[in-house]
């Protein structure tokens, strides 16, 4: 075949010998050759499928490099759009409300014979943990009341307690057996810790803070699993 009819031949899938200097001018950054597929899509990309190169003015000696460039630019540019989903994907993670309750997680009891309150005991003190850290509490004071409050914990973020009056809590994982929380109540500062035990039986409720009498007050609460 002369160099006439070969200049006249589509370039629709150039052909490069492996272990030649064009396939080495051709190794991308992570030293793996681009197969001739690739090389065909960056012609097309470049406009240049099916129409002879020296038609357009293209040395096809040149060619080859030109068409790895062109597919290097389209893999780059494919990477850029994937990168900002992927940091809003793990932005959304993060700002979910919900902390993984581990072994958290259950129905617990009062076990009041261990458990020191500042005043009367209540009758009633349960409290309920879901597997997102959703903390559902269920007691009845000592004068007989009825009272139920929850909320979804989200780290490090200050979260409203349903069913108490200008309350929030903010919580933090510190471990798989110690969650800390930081008390807004009414106004009123106050810090507790939960601590799981070892064998997962057994949480311990500790509460530091001031009463609505002004007064300093520290109450331990140690919770069964049932």
């Amino acid at each position: 075949m002369g160099e006439e009819a070969r200049d006249s031949i589509a370039y629709e899938s150039p052909t490069v010998c492996a272990g030649s200097p064009a396939a080495k001018r051709l190794e991308i950054g992570d030293g793996q050759p681009i197969s001739d597929r690739s090389l065909g899509r960056g012609i097309e990309r470049c406009g240049l499928r099916g129409t002879s190169l020296r038609q357009r003015g293209v040395n096809p000696a040149k060619w080859v490099d030109r068409a790895a460039i062109c597919t290097m630019i389209s893999a780059m540019k494919t990477r850029l759009l994937i990168l900002p989903l992927a940091l809003l994907a793990a932005a959304l993670v993060a700002q979910s409300p919900g902390i993984p309750a581990g072994g958290f997680a259950g129905t617990w009891s009062a076990n009041f014979s261990k458990s020191q309150f500042p005043g009367p005991a209540p009758k009633v003190d349960m409290c309920m943990i879901g597997p997102d850290g959703t903390v559902t509490v269920h007691e009845v004071s000592a004068e007989g009341k009825d009272i139920q409050w929850h909320y979804t914990p989200i780290q490090g973020k200050p979260v409203a307690v349903v069913g108490r009056d200008n309350v929030t809590v903010t919580v933090k994982k510190v471990n798989d057996h110690l969650n800390e929380h930081t008390w807004n109540i009414e106004g009123r500062p106050a810090k507790s810790r939960s601590v799981l035990s070892a064998d997962g039986k057994t949480t311990t409720f500790t509460i530091d803070g001031t009463g609505k009498d002004g007064k300093a007050f520290h109450e331990v609460v140690v919770y069964d699993k049932q």
